[in-house]
């Protein structure tokens, strides 16, 4: 089927037109978004490339820090950050994606830096840089100074749309380094750059350097080998102390060589059995924890290390039941006021006993376990024997057991509070933390007041630091508690410290009484030095700090042999050269002795067995680390002794014998010797006879002494027998008395006046220097070639005659000691008599003059010397009265009635004043 169809011609014309208009229109709407979007185009662009921009500034800003931390030099150009340090290469970091060149400003006063020579505090500030870019213009800054850095640094950059900056800020990156020196010496090397001492003082230190600088310590005046070195990571801190051994003059602050030195003391609960130093003691026992290589838990080596030492002092010989407080008296101090006062000496030891009991030596005392008591030495550093006092009644204050007590000494503040001299922290029931007890009166009759200074459970004894010590590696500072505890897993301090029952932790407190706060931490690990944890043992009760450098014990490992070897000490050789073998062994008897002196073994020397037909001389030594003391000894402050038991025998012509000696030298370990040897008397009867080293001046520069025990056998003897045992010493701050020709080798009496016949029956006195042994006196001088002789060569009538020898010495610089009544003299010289019938002794004699003047207290005479084969030691210890301002030193010879002629003679006087705290 057909469809019409009907052609118009006109309306096709017009639709040709409309089309036009419309692609018109479209054109027209194009215009206009065009118009429109294309400048936001543009601006999205521009901003895009501005965001990159700034992202290539930071990652050249990131890779000018890493230049400087790998080279430690500050990258000098843009370039040079592309070598290895960016990843973009140099076109692309030195000009920005317009073609304008980026800048790298460096702050002006770092232009001459070294990482060998550092920044100071106020240069560190100054460790910046700046990336500059525009990419519309050259920004073509000018910064030629610090003011024009600080313009750009400061420049705001958002007011200029098309201009980045990066600030580089790199002081945080660099680390503090302090150097300080306590005295002369040492010297360092910082990233290779060297700084000497040149034996003075090393200027303070304080500059910034970077990370990886390597630091290295020398010793030494001139750098030359380090004895530390490390590789900085974090702000670090160095001091150099002369004062402290080798090894650890260079050391990180706060460890105080220099301070005085002390040693812990301790008792344990029960019988102690198999430990290292000692082997076993009981509960009654003072036992020391010391050397050789102690170290505790709060120093470098971050463990409990060392040797047990002792008894010290055995109370159980005294009657003790179970010694619980404990407490070394390391000055002299009066405690209480008015008429109730009690005066402690420096070397008393305060205790009290779980139990009543009576304590018996040179006198007794009944003390009951709420009473508190003193122990006073015989002589200083013997606890041997002494004397016992009331310090505290406990019933006259209602005390019950007293079981921890620590004197305070020095006025301290502890946790912001100051504790005087001549109070107590001390705990008197179970449980009940620290109380702080003031006494106003002492003795037999006690009163003072009681109150609440720390108040935490679970604390059994105590003792308060007074002053910076030194202990082992540890330094111990003012203010600081060391305590124990009761049980074992117990919480102490607001840290929660978990203890046992055999350590001793440090309290350091930050408030006492009803703000009692503070935080623990562990000092002594008994398992760690071999106590067995759980067990009540082993427990740790009584504890102590000991000695200041005026006032101290030598620590000498095993010094009573008491482990049952020779712990402690070094066998020598044949000292003689002869091939002798060195017999020494600890024994609990030997074929000429049947015990020992003290305890329950001695060190014998005897060879059971012919050691050749010549004569030997072998021993056994230890070294002591005296550089605690250094600053005392350099003033030429402090004297030394060394007493101890000895035995020998003297069989006729066989004359074998034991004696001491200690040599002094410049290191702690190794070095050259200083001064002289000093020997004690020798012995040789099969008794138990004392020997003792005179008090010595150690000589300044010293840092160490080495005491050697000597056993002789002469060339007729078949076997060497010798023994030793309870050795001792002590230092004190002395003063040598100015003798003049103490020895006599000025071959006359210079210095020296004759008295006459002291018992006035006529007899002549006829001394004289001699260096000729006499018929009835067959002994050469003891040292040297002279000595002083009173032999008469006839008759001197019936009776005996007593004459002597004399000089007299002024004392009034020393007169504020003496009168305070802290000064010792100690007399030592050697005599000989004839045996059956002529002796020799010492005589002093205090004077409240100068010249003249009149006696003071009482005359004091040594024992006698009788041999005739043999030079006796001859002492005389007393405390100078008060008042004297001179003494009289005097030798004697006696010719007993009977004899013919007066036959004695001394060698070898010395005397020397020791000051107590």
């Amino acid at each position: 089927m057909m469809k019409n169809r009907v052609h118009i011609k006109g309306s096709e014309q017009n639709e040709k037109g409309f089309a036009l208009i419309a692609l018109m229109g479209v054109l027209a709407i194009v215009v206009i978004m065009a118009t429109v979007m294309v400048p936001n185009m543009i601006t999205s662009l521009n901003t895009k490339a501005n965001e990159t921009e700034k992202e290539s500034l930071q990652a050249i800003g990131e890779s000018s820090e890493t230049y400087l931390r790998s080279t430690h030099t500050w990258a000098p150009t843009l370039v040079s950050h592309s070598t290895g340090y960016s990843p973009l290469d140099s076109t692309q970091i030195t000009q920005n994606d317009r073609l304008f060149p980026r800048y790298y400003a460096l702050h002006p006063n770092m232009s001459g830096f070294s990482n060998g020579t550092g920044l100071t505090e106020t240069e560190v500030s100054d460790a910046r840089f700046l990336l500059i870019s525009n990419r519309t213009t050259d920004a073509a800054p000018t910064i030629t100074n610090a003011s024009e850095f600080n313009t750009w640094w400061t420049r705001d950059e958002s007011s200029t749309p098309d201009l980045h900056m990066y600030r580089g800020n790199l002081a945080d990156r660099f680390l503090k380094v302090s150097i300080t020196a306590e005295g002369d010496g040492g010297s360092y090397q910082i990233a290779g750059t060297s700084t000497h001492s040149g034996s003075g003082t090393l200027a303070d230190y304080t500059r910034y350097h970077l990370p990886g600088t390597v630091l290295a310590f020398d010793e030494a005046n001139t750098y030359g080998t380090s004895s530390i070195q490390f590789t900085l990571t974090s702000n670090a801190s160095f001091e150099f102390d002369p004062n402290c051994e080798a090894g650890r003059k260079w050391h990180v602050p706060g460890l105080v060589c220099s301070g005085e030195p002390a040693q812990l003391w301790l008792t344990t609960w029960n019988d102690t059995t198999g430990k290292s130093g000692v082997g076993s003691w009981n509960e009654d026992m003072v036992i020391a924890y010391g050397e050789p290589s102690l170290t505790y838990e709060s120093g470098p080596a971050s463990t409990t290390g060392g040797t047990f030492r002792g008894p010290l002092v055995d109370f159980h010989v005294f009657g003790a039941s179970y010694v619980e407080s404990l407490h070394f008296v390391s000055q002299d101090i009066t405690i209480g006021s008015g008429g109730n006062t009690v005066d402690l000496q420096a070397g008393d030891i305060l205790a009290s006993d779980i139990h009543d009991v009576t304590m018996e030596s040179n006198n007794s005392l009944f003390v009951e376990e709420k009473d508190v008591y003193v122990f006073r030495p015989v002589k200083p550093g013997d606890y041997s024997s002494g004397t016992f006092l009331v310090l505290f009644d406990g019933s006259d204050v209602g005390w019950s057991r007293v079981s921890g007590l620590t004197l305070v000494e020095t006025a301290t503040e502890v946790g912001g509070t100051t504790v005087q001299a001549g109070s107590f922290l001390m705990r008197t029931v179970v449980a009940n933390g620290i109380k702080l007890f003031v006494p106003t009166a002492a003795g037999e009759t006690t009163a003072g007041s009681l109150s609440t200074f720390y108040n935490q459970d679970s604390l059994y004894s105590f003792e308060l630091v007074e002053t910076a010590r030194s202990i082992g590696d540890t330094t111990l500072a003012a203010g600081q508690i060391l305590a124990t505890t009761v049980g074992d897993g117990v919480l102490v301090g607001d840290n929660n410290l978990s203890v046992n029952s055999e350590d001793v932790f440090v309290l350091e407190l930050t408030g006492t009484g009803g703000s009692s706060a503070g935080d623990a931490t562990m000092l002594f690990d008994g398992s760690d030095a071999g106590l067995t944890p759980s067990s009540s043992s082993d427990s740790v009760v009584g504890i102590t700090l000991s000695g200041t450098c005026t006032n101290w014990l030598l620590p000498i490992i095993n010094p009573g042999f008491e482990t049952g070897d020779l712990t402690g000490w070094t066998t020598t050789g044949d000292l003689f050269g002869n091939g002798g073998l060195n017999r020494w062994n600890a024994v609990t008897s030997s074929s000429y002795l049947a015990s020992p002196s003290s305890g329950t073994y001695f060190a014998s020397s005897e060879a059971n067995g012919a050691t050749g037909a010549s004569s030997h001389q072998t021993g056994i030594y230890q070294r002591i680390d005296l550089s605690a003391c250094a600053t005392d000894i350099d003033n030429g402050d402090l004297v030394v002794t060394l007493t101890g038991a000895g035995h020998g025998q003297s069989d006729d012509p066989r004359y074998d014998d034991a004696k001491f000696q200690i040599v002094f030298y410049d290191a702690v370990s190794g070095g050259s010797q200083l001064g002289n040897t000093i020997e004690s008397n020798q012995t040789t009867t099969y008794s138990w006879t004392e020997m003792t080293v005179p008090f010595t001046s150690i000589p300044a520069d010293t840092r160490s002494i080495e005491v050697l025990i000597l056993g002789t056998k002469n060339a007729e003897s078949t076997y060497m027998d010798a023994g030793v045992d309870s050795i001792g010493g002590i230092i004190y701050e002395g003063w040598f008395l100015p003798i003049v020709n103490g020895d006599f080798e000025t071959g006359d009496l210079t210095g020296w006046s004759l008295t006459g016949d002291l018992e006035g029956t006529g007899g002549i006195n006829t001394w004289a220097a001699d260096d000729v042994p006499q018929t009835y006196i067959p002994v050469n001088a003891h040292s040297g070639t002279y000595w002083a002789d009173a032999s008469a060569a006839g008759e001197t009538g019936a009776g005996v005659h007593t004459t002597g020898i004399y000089q007299r010495i002024d004392l009034s610089t020393k007169s504020a000691e003496i009168n305070s009544e802290k000064a010792t003299i100690h007399l030592y010289s050697f005599g000989r008599g004839e045996t059956i019938q002529d002796d020799t002794k010492f005589r002093i004699i205090f004077y409240d003059a100068v010249s003249g003047g009149g006696q003071v207290g009482s005359l004091v005479e040594s024992t006698l010397a009788t041999e005739s084969d043999s030079w006796d030691l001859l002492t005389i210890s007393t405390v100078v009265p008060a008042g004297t301002l001179s003494v009289e030193i005097m030798a004697l010879a006696l010719k007993v009635d009977g004899g013919v002629n007066n036959d004695g003679g001394v060698d070898d006087i010395s005397a020397v004043l020791s000051f107590t705290p």
